[in-house]
């Protein structure tokens, strides 16, 4: 209605020529207040708000208050017609108003409108109690139920029973008749009122004292305390214990325990006390226990005092005091800080105690406590001395431990040494020379050959003097690991390689290592004793790489340089025959009356690589003269020249031939000599790169 007569005003100012004023959008005139605002109560704890639809309101807003003149309180928003206020208290009249809003602003509050949750059933009454009221009724308590118009009472003969009802009370209290004499009962009670009925409240009970305690019995703790002790009684929530003097005597109340003992201190030593204990419960004091009595012991005596030290040699120190009254001996206590931890040294009838075996030149402090058959003092004030100096004695317990290039002297550390001078020989009688100047009890001398024998004596020394050489110790180093094999060759076949060394002096056996590269990652294959090895079960046409190691019982070598070796083609139409030749490694050969193919060797070529051959002139059996040397070689596959060539007659000639591998295979040469020294036992020597 409002925000029409606005449009209208606004028109008429137009049409008579008037500026209109702009509309102040954020009054709270804009927008209706909400009509037919009612409240109604849900339940005990929530009442529904609702009005009725305000043109152009977007949302409304409701405001409570628990009068009618306020103030009222923001209680929630919505943008239907009606909201539901939770959370609220039983029987209470609440105040409600609610005003339209939309992107112009907030209406007026309506008119207030109210209404009262509804009431709730009470709670479970607390407090219960149950007391005898003779020996067949109870008569069971409790504390008052805010809104409660009753209670009922309910009974069990166990606290985890079944609970009967029994009877129903206007005011908090309910007496149970016609009940057995000393039976204990368990007791509940709920409250109620037109809204329901309560939980029922936790149990009571009633019962009986308990029994007169047993099995009591008092035992002396010290000269001044004596514990009394007892069997627990069923039923019991503590015990009173009562003493006399005599065990006729008169018994007074003397304590209360909650456990099954009491321990009575203060007492005179040397006298006899008397004890009756009585178990006690809500219900009663049981009759008193029959009686039991201790004796306290007599005291410990008092602490030593007069207490002197006073050093007696370099190694040895005297401890004093004066005699205490009553003490049967002493116990003598030594430190080396006057605040340390003081230790047991002794146990003494008479006054005074010698303490040996102790460092030269050092400060010891020590108390004294007096004991007799009731116990121990207190230990006394303290009282130091220091022991005088003098060099220390000879080391004792020498020995010797050795490896291949090292020995380790070890001996008995020596009381009031500063440290020790360790001397060498090659002999037991011959001079010692020094070896070193040690704090600890041990010394490494390395840098040794092996398989010698070395001799030490050790001496110990301090700021008085050195003491004398120790008898001698011995040891013999160790043997060494043996040295790299060198001098490696191979053989293969389609299948297998075998690798051939040089025998290494000083090995037991050789560790065989492969690799499929020469930089590659070498594994164990295996060992030999001799001084060749077969690796078998290889790939055919494939290059594998060796390296060797010597082994003997003091460790092993490090590996060889590496030979590679490629086995042969598994498509060979035959199996080779002849030597096969290593990169780089001369061979030796002989020949000896054959006219052709005298020798022949092979090695495995790879298509591009570029090869040089190289042989040297041959000499006769008597080693005078020289041959020509004649070399063919081809393909092993299909017989094809690769080149052929010979040396000439220049004595002492080493000569080679280079060519381009055609293509990947076996590579095969044939050495024969000339004629003239066919017979003569010709040698030559034969080599490819």
């Amino acid at each position: 209605m409002l925000k029409r007569l606005s449009v209208l005003f606004t028109l008429a100012a137009v049409l008579l020529g008037c500026e209109p004023e702009f509309e102040d959008k954020s009054s709270t005139n804009y927008i209706d207040t909400p009509t037919g605002v009612t409240a109604a109560a849900l339940s005990a704890t929530s009442i529904r708000v609702s009005w009725n639809t305000v043109e152009g309101a977007t949302s409304y807003n409701v405001y409570r208050s628990m009068i009618s003149s306020g103030p009222y309180s923001f209680a929630g928003s919505s943008t239907s017609l009606s909201l539901t206020d939770t959370g609220l208290s039983a029987s209470t009249t609440y105040y409600y108003k609610v005003s339209a809003h939309n992107s112009y602003g907030e209406s007026t509050q309506s008119s207030s409108v109210y209404a009262t949750t509804n009431g709730s059933a009470p709670g479970a009454p607390t407090g219960v109690t149950a007391t005898s009221a003779s020996s067949n009724s109870i008569t069971v308590s409790w504390t008052a139920v805010t809104g409660a118009t009753g209670y009922y009472v309910y009974r069990a003969i166990s606290s985890s029973g079944s609970y009967s009802y029994r009877g129903a009370s206007t005011s908090t209290s309910y007496t149970d008749t016609e009940l057995s004499a000393n039976t204990a009962y368990y007791y509940k009670v709920a409250a109620y009122n037109a809204y329901g009925t309560s939980e029922q409240s936790s149990a009571a009970t009633i019962g009986s004292a308990p029994s007169a305690p047993t099995g009591v019995s008092a035992t002396a703790a010290s000269s001044s305390s004596i514990i009394v002790s007892w069997y627990s009684v069923s039923g019991a929530a503590e015990y009173y214990i009562y003493r006399a003097t005599s065990s006729s005597g008169s018994y007074s109340y003397e304590g209360v325990s909650t456990s099954t003992s009491y321990t009575n201190t203060g007492l005179s030593e040397n006298t006899t006390y008397y004890y009756k204990v009585s178990a006690y419960n809500n219900y009663g004091e049981s009759a008193q226990s029959t009686y039991v009595y201790a004796t306290t012991s007599g005291s410990a005596p008092s602490t030593p005092t007069g207490i002197t030290a006073t050093a007696a040699s370099s190694s040895s120190i005297t401890v004093s005091w004066s005699s205490t009254s009553g003490a049967t001996g002493y116990y003598v206590y030594r430190s080396t800080s006057s605040s340390g931890s003081y230790s047991y040294r002794g146990d003494l009838t008479s006054t005074s105690y010698t303490d040996t075996g102790l460092l030269m030149s050092t400060t010891y402090y020590y108390k004294v406590s007096a004991y007799n058959s009731y116990g121990t003092s207190e230990q006394s004030n303290y009282a130091y001395a220091t022991t005088s100096g003098s060099a220390p004695s000879t080391p004792t317990g020498v020995t010797t431990t050795a490896s291949s290039s090292s020995i380790t002297v070890s001996w008995s550390s020596v009381s009031g040494a500063t440290g020790y001078y360790v001397y060498r020989s090659t002999s037991s009688s011959g001079s010692y020379s020094y070896r070193g100047d040690l704090t600890s009890t041990s010394y490494t001398d390395t840098g040794l050959s092996a398989n010698t024998t070395y001799y030490y004596k050790v001496s110990a020394y301090n700021s008085y003097g050195t003491s004398g050489q120790s008898n001698y110790a011995y040891a013999t180093t160790t043997g060494s690991a043996p040295n790299t094999p060198t001098g490696i060759t191979s053989v293969a076949s389609s299948s297998s390689i075998t690798i051939s060394w040089s025998s290494v002096s000083g090995a037991t056996e050789y560790y065989i290592y492969r690799a499929t590269s020469s930089s590659g990652s070498y594994s164990y294959r295996g060992y030999s004793t001799s001084t060749s090895y077969t690796d078998t079960g290889l790939s055919a046409n494939t290059t594998y790489y060796y390296k060797v190691s010597a082994y003997n019982a003091y460790g092993e070598s490090a590996q060889s340089s590496y030979v590679y070796e490629t086995t042969w083609s598994s498509t060979s139409p035959a199996p080779l025959t002849g030597s096969s030749l290593a990169r780089g490694i001369w061979r030796d050969g002989e020949i000896d009356g054959q006219v052709v193919g005298s020798q022949k060797y092979y090695f495995y070529a790879t298509a591009g690589a570029s090869y040089t051959v190289f042989w040297n002139d041959a000499w006769n059996g008597d080693g005078s003269k020289t041959g020509i040397v004649q070399v063919y070689a081809y393909w092993y596959s299909n017989d094809e020249d690769i080149f052929w060539g010979d040396n000439g007659e220049d004595l002492g000639y080493s000569y080679g031939k280079t060519f381009t591998a055609s293509r990947t295979g076996y590579v095969m040469i044939t050495v024969e000599l000339y004629s003239y020294f066919l017979y003569k036992g010709g040698t030559f020597a034969i080599a490819y790169q």
